[in-house]
């Protein structure tokens, strides 16, 4: 069914009131516009519709956070009463008893809105809470794609695997074992040793040059710390620019194992283009010839359904890194790289982080909130003590080093 015939079937809608229909009616000509296609040609398919209303922010269509979000949620109300989306599971009424008694063994307001979609799946679909393993959330993600408007099944099959986990090891009577979601990554990767064992060795100075774990590389002032003569010979001989003073940082290890796995992915991806293991003998030949990047990049693209994620992004920016900073490929080839990153890196982040999110909340619980109030309160008379002691605002003071803020609660500092 089209966006169009869904508009004329709304005045048929008697059960709700004038307001409401034309409220509806209105979604569908906003649904057009962020999809950009005609009515006609707008198909009210979940998987069609996911593939295309969540790419942007709401902003990028002119729209508020607030404003799309309604959109959305009338779109959902259309294809309900028209069959075409899954019926609406959120909340504890819509579970079966089994499913009702797993959860009300969660005590945290935060752990029972992350699972019931997930309760309500399984109860739907007549999965006992015994009965619940990894195919199951497999199945849960995809039924998320396909049966649902949704922005992110694969990061709501992550949340749910974490909060199983969680309560599974934590809430006595939950069902035995952890949920695990297969991850997509190993299905095509290769492990390093599986390239040439010239290939290894400059994955791992790569690493080590990120880590500084070097002594030469970290005091040396050279560009390409860690390439070989023919690539540093190759190389542009303009120094690099900016302060004398500002060195070389550290990376993370987190950071080091991101780019290194970056660097995994992206060797795969050239096999998986046809180039074999066996011609990849340095990291040159991720980036040299420069059409390699693009092969690379294209993979990760279609893997996603032509969506920009921050995996291709970060794949594109460490491939990126090794053209410039390690390999040292000409200005024109750094441009060209330059242009296909900004093609495939999606736009910053519009909303506050998950574990952030989780962090609000649970201070924003009633509880917690009276918790907090009332160690501010007996801080008050410590912090009054400690500005005696530094004669009325010494530099403790001042940093609010006499004031005990209760664990979780904000300093005005930040």
């Amino acid at each position: 069914m089209t966006a169009a015939e869904a508009r004329l079937a709304i005045p048929g809608w008697q059960d709700l009131s004038e307001v409401r229909r034309r409220g509806l009616a209105s979604a569908l000509t906003g649904a057009a516009l962020i999809v950009k296609q005609d009515e006609a040609a707008m198909v009210l398919s979940c998987t069609a519709l996911n593939a295309v209303l969540f790419t942007k922010p709401a902003a990028a269509h002119g729209l508020t956070s607030e404003r799309f979000g309604r959109i959305v949620s009338d779109l959902r109300c259309i294809m309900r009463r028209l069959g075409l989306h899954a019926p609406d599971l959120r909340g504890r009424a819509a579970l079966d008893p089994a499913w009702q008694a797993i959860h009300d063994l969660l005590s945290s307001e935060y752990r029972q809105a992350a699972l019931v979609g997930f309760f309500g799946f399984c109860s739907l679909h007549h999965v006992a809470p015994a009965q619940v393993d990894d195919a199951t959330l497999t199945a849960y993600e995809a039924w998320l794609r396909t049966d649902t408007l949704y922005d992110d099944a694969a990061g709501q099959a992550r949340r749910t695997a974490s909060n199983w986990t969680w309560a599974a090891g934590k809430v006595a009577g939950w069902p035995a074992g952890a949920l695990r979601r297969p991850s997509m990554r190993e299905q095509y990767t290769l492990p390093f040793d599986a390239y040439p064992a010239s290939f290894g060795a400059d994955v791992e100075r790569f690493g080590a040059r990120m880590a500084c774990n070097d002594l030469d590389a970290l005091f040396d002032d050279d560009l390409l710390v860690g390439a070989d003569e023919a690539t540093a010979a190759a190389a542009p001989a303009e120094p690099h620019k900016g302060s004398p003073r500002r060195g070389r940082r550290a990376c993370a290890p987190r950071t080091v194992n991101t780019r290194l796995f970056h660097i995994r992915q992206a060797a795969a991806a050239l096999g998986q283009a046809g180039i074999p293991p066996s011609e990849l003998r340095s990291l040159r030949d991720l980036v040299h010839p420069v059409e390699r990047v693009r092969t690379i990049l294209a993979f990760f693209l279609a893997r996603a359904e032509q969506r920009r994620t921050t995996q291709t992004g970060g794949i594109a920016e460490t491939l990126r890194q090794i053209a410039r900073y390690y390999v040292g490929l000409p200005e024109p080839d750094l441009d060209r790289i330059a242009k296909w990153i900004g093609r495939v890196t999606p736009p910053p982040r519009t909303k506050m982080a998950d574990e952030n999110m989780r962090r609000l909340r649970a201070l924003l619980e009633p509880r917690n909130r009276a918790r907090a109030a009332a160690s501010a309160r007996g801080a008050a008379g410590t912090g009054q003590e400690q500005q005696d002691h530094t004669q009325g605002g010494g530099a403790a003071g001042r940093r609010g080093g006499g004031v005990g803020y209760p664990a979780g609660v904000p300093n005005a500092q930040g």
